[in-house]
C-alpha cells in the first residue's frame, strides 16, 4: 500500500511541475553608460525622455536604441527600432518600425512596415554616421 501511495504522488507530483512549466519569456537587455550624447553623460540615466522610454519598454520583443551622429554639423540624433512578434494570421504578421529622435525627444521621423518612405529619410541617413547602440531590448524564450 505504501508502494502504490508513493508512486501515485510521484506521478501527480511530476504531472503538476510538468504541467506548471510553460515557456515563458525572457529579456536580454544590452544598457552602454560609458557615453556622452548632447552633452549629457550617461543619457540612460540623465535624460528622462530615454530613461521613461527604456523603462517603458523593458518587456518589448524588440527595441534597440542608436546613436547617430551628423558628419557637419556633429549634432547627435537617436533611432529607436521596433519590431513585434511575428503572428500567422495577422496582417502583416510582424510589425515594424523606426524613428529619429532629437536630444529632446521629439520625433523627426518616422518609417513603419505599412507606410512609404517618408520624405528626407534617405538624406538623413546620408548624411549621419552610427555611433553605436546604447540599449536594447529583446525577448528570448527559455527552452
Amino acid at each position: 500500500m505504501k508502494m502504490i501511495t508513493i508512486l501515485i504522488l510521484g506521478f501527480l507530483f511530476t504531472l503538476f511541475f510538468v504541467s506548471g512549466c510553460e515557456k515563458r519569456p525572457q529579456y536580454e537587455i544590452y544598457e552602454n553608460h560609458d557615453i556622452t550624447v548632447c552633452g549629457v553623460k550617461d543619457p540612460l540615466r540623465n535624460m528622462e525622455w530615454i530613461k521613461n522610454y527604456c523603462a517603458e519598454h523593458s518587456k518589448a520583443y524588440f527595441i534597440k536604441i542608436s546613436l547617430y551622429q551628423d558628419l557637419e554639423t556633429n549634432a547627435n540624433y537617436f533611432v529607436i527600432e521596433s519590431k513585434s512578434d511575428f503572428i500567422p494570421g495577422r496582417s502583416p504578421s510582424c510589425i515594424f518600425s523606426e524613428s529619429v529622435y532629437s536630444c529632446d525627444g521629439v520625433q523627426l521621423l518616422f518609417y513603419g512596415v505599412e507606410g512609404p518612405i517618408p520624405e528626407g529619410w534617405d538624406e538623413f541617413f546620408e548624411k549621419v554616421k552610427l555611433v553605436g547602440t546604447i540599449w536594447s531590448c529583446e525577448r528570448v524564450y527559455n527552452k
